[in-house]
């Protein structure tokens, strides 16, 4: 399969509904920063742990191999002057057959560690019983804990790209 970037701004709540373009105002949600940069952006932490979920869908295009293992790398950071406790991102992913049938994809590793500063992280969802055709729903979890209860810290996807 060619590289394949994901639209950040395609991506939607886990309800199937578009991003918003307002500060998030609870975990099924996520900001879509359309100034600047696009990035997905998660809740602001102060004093806690806040957990953001963001979806994509797309189909697996005629250059696939069936069976292949598909590599997801993203490109994810948080930002703010609190104080960083455990900062995660985690990948989830779904099959959906032309028949409409849902199995769950196997997602290696299931969790990652955000770095300040950002850094690429790739995961890698095991190709078995995958063909061309089928559409994958591929769910990122932004996790952000801030220790320090002053300031904030926000966790925030840069880009998305599947291999």
């Amino acid at each position: 399969m060619n590289a394949k970037k994901l639209i950040l701004t395609d991506g939607k709540t886990p309800r199937g509904t578009g991003m918003h373009d307002t500060v998030p105002a609870s975990a099924d949600d996520c900001l879509i920063d359309l100034f600047g940069a696009v990035r997905v952006i998660g809740q602001e932490a102060i004093g806690t742990t806040k957990y953001n979920h963001v979806m994509w869908e797309f189909n697996l295009p005629p250059d696939y191999t069936d069976g292949a293992s598909i590599v997801a790398t993203f490109n994810a950071d948080y930002t703010g002057a609190g104080t960083p406790g455990t900062t995660t991102l985690s990948v989830a992913a779904e099959e959906i057959t032309s028949t409409g049938t849902t199995t769950a994809i196997t997602v290696t590793p299931a969790l990652r560690t955000i770095v300040a500063g950002g850094s690429n992280l790739t995961f890698t969802l095991t190709g078995t019983g995958l063909v061309r055709g089928d559409r994958v729903k591929l769910l990122a979890t932004i996790g952000v804990q801030e220790t320090g209860g002053i300031d904030g810290l926000t966790g925030r996807i840069r880009s998305v790209q599947l291999v």
